[in-house]
């Protein structure tokens, strides 16, 4: 849960599975590099991935 002050926002409910994983690793220091071979997938994907995270949690925080 996130807490933008003035609402509450569950991301793990926004994201994919997939996409969650990808940005737990992130937020525990792994680098594109790292999460593409632990997850056994391509740099690229995880920038697209990354990408598409980014894009929702900017409109849920816009609308914040």
């Amino acid at each position: 849960m996130y807490s933008t002050g003035e609402a509450d926002i569950d991301i793990e409910a926004l994201l994919t599975p997939l996409e969650f994983q990808i940005l737990t690793l992130h937020f525990n220091g792994y680098s594109y590099r790292e999460i593409a071979h632990s997850l056994q997938m391509h740099k690229d994907q995880i920038y697209r991935a990354m990408k598409k995270i980014r894009e929702k949690l900017c409109f849920v925080c816009d609308k914040s």
